[in-house]
């Protein structure tokens, strides 16, 4: 017991050294403002952007298409294209339902008979891994608590929708 004391009192002193260091490192710097709890208006936007982006990958409507969005002073500024006006309406939609977000300016084109680059492609968008990954998941899950495929050992593929079982039965 006496031996562990001192070993606990220089590892505390150690990680309240090292606390202090890093808090005097950051002082001066940039993130003083997001430290404080008042972010910059830069860091407000990329946040705003990233969130509109994050909802359109995993929108099936909208992962498909080809936007981009920029934020300035509350207004989102929406460019791309999609093969629908219910695509483009969704999408303004989306970016007026993020917190901070007033004004949409909506450039999006339309096209009936566009085909978006990731298919032409023939790469998976970030959405569809989601997709796939959860369709993997809930057929493993259902095999691992099925009476009869209990402790079996089967492999769960899956490419845009089409699962592939592999192993003994």
């Amino acid at each position: 017991m006496y031996t562990k004391l001192p070993k606990l009192a220089l590892a505390s002193a150690v990680a309240l050294a090292l606390a202090s260091l890093s808090g005097a490192a950051l002082a001066g710097s940039p993130c003083d403002a997001a430290l404080a709890g008042a972010p910059s208006q830069e860091v407000v936007e990329a946040r705003q952007e990233s969130q509109i982006l994050t909802t359109y990958a995993l929108s099936p409507y909208l992962r498909a298409g080809d936007l981009e969005v920029s934020v300035e002073a509350g207004t989102a500024t929406l460019t791309g294209t999609v093969a629908d006006d219910v695509d483009s309406a969704l999408a303004k939609q989306i970016a007026l339902g993020v917190t901070g977000i007033e004004n949409v300016d909506n450039q999006i084109d339309v096209e009936a008979d566009y085909t978006p680059s990731a298919a032409q492609s023939g790469e998976r968008s970030f959405g569809e891994v989601v997709d796939d990954a959860t369709i993997t998941t809930t057929v493993k899950s259902k095999l691992l608590w099925g009476k009869s495929t209990e402790g079996m050992q089967m492999d769960v593929d899956t490419q845009r929708g089409k699962v592939t079982l592999s192993g003994a039965a």
